[in-house]
């Protein structure tokens, strides 16, 4: 059976009508779907969400989760969340220093300064230290979800 023409049968003019009805019909189909996700877009209150819902719906693409349930921290396999949470955050607080050091030559000269010295010396009065306390997923739902976005302006 070839592509585009009707089953069982050869007659040239029931295969052009079936070209042209499925044309049509496939005209028809994306018309009416453009009609009813802008009547959707339209009537809704977040209209950027809804867009990236619709997207999300109809692209078929299901999300890449996977959870870091255990991690290799100096040589030693660790399941504690706490303890894989600062090896991340030492790891990104470092990542500024590391590329600096991997970058340049101790013993050459060089007109770049440490960054972290740079940022010292930028912001006249000192930058207040940061420190972080652990906290567990669910305090941080909490904290989120009393966040209420639509008081924000930019979004």
């Amino acid at each position: 059976m070839k592509k585009g023409r009707p089953r069982f049968n050869n007659d040239p003019n029931l295969t052009n009508y079936y070209k042209r009805y499925s044309r049509v019909l496939t005209s028809v189909i994306k018309l009416a779907k453009q009609r009813y996700y802008n009547s959707i877009i339209t009537s809704s209150n977040n209209k950027i969400k809804t867009t990236w819902n619709i997207i999300k719906n109809t692209s078929n693409i299901k999300p890449n989760t996977q959870n870091i349930t255990s991690i290799n921290v100096n040589g030693k396999l660790s399941i504690n969340g706490e303890i894989i949470g600062e090896s991340f955050n030492k790891y990104f607080v470092s990542v500024a220093q590391n590329i600096h050091v991997n970058n340049h030559n101790a013993n050459a000269p060089s007109n770049h300064e440490n960054p972290v010295s740079y940022l010292a010396r930028a912001f006249n009065p000192p930058l207040p230290t940061i420190s972080l306390k652990c906290v567990t997923s669910k305090e941080l739902e909490n904290i989120t979800r009393s966040f209420n976005i639509k008081k924000f302006t930019w979004i």
